[in-house]
């Protein structure tokens, strides 16, 4: 019969389990010592056991997190002061320290964590050493942060979208400094822009539809930024076309408008797309634009908003055909102080109401909802004690007054930084 074995004690308070075989107390296996906690450093003495040492105050614990005390803190769950979405990607700025996070599709080094090796990742990553930012945007395949040291971009670079020099080039997973003066970014499918103090907007890389503003430039080309004749008070990107509220609060869109996304009136022919910006008809006395991939909704002064373009799954809020060339008021939103546009679904908030409608096929713009898309504006339960929205391909976050962040929607890139691939059918705190 198989004997027992008898459990003795080998004299090292770094091994457990162990045995006595062959009338000898054999060693059992090493003690684990983690205690679980980031900031302190685990080891085991032999004489002693188990020895935790307190990490001295700042020293790193996690993406923009430091020791304090013994105590990880900071991160994404510190709170956060300005956040961003793309197709399949998400970023933030950390409130304590002006850090870079990004998470989501690393597919072209997007996420600025030093890798494109085509995976994801499902939690928050710092951004190379960027600090002192204060706002960030991205594409599909690359962003841009503008920092108390300049700008930077990361990401894909085919175009020079990201390097801004003219010159094709390889992904650039870690952050590029580009020297265009910048104070708001609108980040493109392959192109860039930023608008300066003086309201002065810059373009670079793709223009092959005229995204760039200037007059356009061949197929495939990738262009130095070029500057636009006319200043804006704020611009924003789609995929392939931008728009901007001039300095007499109308609106000038350029690049593609296949879908009406110029506001122009029309599509195809000669205005399938435009070189240069051009007025969107009908839009005076704007203060804010926001454009999704292929749609664009301007906040009016006074709160009411006009929207045009793709209307496939009713992300204008207009009622009509699946592409809105003229900008329309939607009669039933008042009182809007925020407005974002994404993939096909747009959000506003509204008397202290979150509402957001259009595509819905990922709970991404009412969780609630059992409906495919929604074609007029419908109120999202939850906090609605918001500052800032940002709308991905798919995905929803949203900042409250105190930083935290939230986030819903799709998640099969880890796009919500919950560890996660799962989509979300609730609203999350993204920690």
């Amino acid at each position: 019969m198989p004997q027992t074995a008898i459990t003795c004690d080998d004299g090292n308070a770094c091994t457990e389990g162990d045995v006595c075989l062959a009338g000898t107390c054999q060693a059992g296996k090493p003690k684990v010592c983690d205690d679980g906690n980031t900031c302190t450093q685990d080891s085991c003495v032999p004489g002693k056991g188990c020895d935790h040492k307190t990490q001295a105050d700042g020293a790193a614990c996690g993406p923009a997190k430091a020791c304090a005390n013994g105590v990880c803190s900071g991160g994404i769950g510190a709170g956060v002061s300005h956040i961003a979405a793309a197709t399949y990607l998400s970023c933030a700025i950390a409130s304590t320290s002006g850090q870079v996070l990004c998470w989501g599709d690393d597919k072209e080094g997007q996420v600025g964590a030093g890798s494109s090796d085509g995976k994801w990742f499902t939690t928050p990553q710092v951004v190379g050493t960027l600090s002192g930012a204060t706002q960030v945007d991205c594409g599909e395949y690359h962003c841009c942060a503008a920092t108390a040291k300049g700008l930077f971009c990361w990401g894909y670079n085919q175009y020079a979208q990201v390097t801004a020099d003219g010159q094709a080039g390889k992904a650039k997973p870690s952050p590029v400094q580009v020297l265009v003066p910048a104070v708001q970014l609108a980040i493109g499918q392959y192109h860039s822009c930023a608008r300066d103090t003086g309201g002065a907007v810059q373009c670079w890389g793709l223009g092959s539809t005229g995204q760039l503003g200037s007059g356009g430039n061949p197929v495939g080309q990738a262009a130095k930024p070029v500057q636009l004749t006319q200043k804006a008070k704020e611009v924003d990107c789609g995929n392939t076309y931008c728009c901007a509220v001039l300095a007499d609060a109308t609106v000038a869109c350029w690049g593609y408008n296949g879908s009406g996304q110029l506001g122009l009136g029309m599509t195809g022919g000669s205005a399938a797309e435009s070189l240069v910006p051009k007025p969107a008809k009908g839009v005076t006395a704007a203060k804010g634009i926001a454009a999704g991939a292929e749609h664009a909704c301007a906040l009016l002064e006074g709160g009411n908003v006009m929207c045009w373009g793709a209307n496939n799954y009713g992300q204008t809020g207009l009622q009509g055909p699946s592409t809105m060339a003229t900008p329309g008021k939607i009669t039933t939103l008042t009182s809007v102080t925020h407005l974002a546009a994404g993939g096909a679904h747009t959000c506003a908030l509204a008397g202290g109401k979150l509402l957001c409608w259009g595509d819905n096929g990922k709970l991404q713009a009412v969780p609630t909802s059992k409906s495919l898309y929604i074609t007029a504006p419908a109120e999202v339960s939850g906090d609605a004690d918001l500052v800032q929205l940002a709308l991905g391909g798919q995905h929803t976050l949203a900042r409250t007054p105190t930083g935290k962040l939230l986030a819903w929607g799709a998640n099969n890139l880890g796009q919500l930084g919950d560890g996660t691939t799962k989509d979300a059918k609730v609203i999350l705190q993204v920690q």
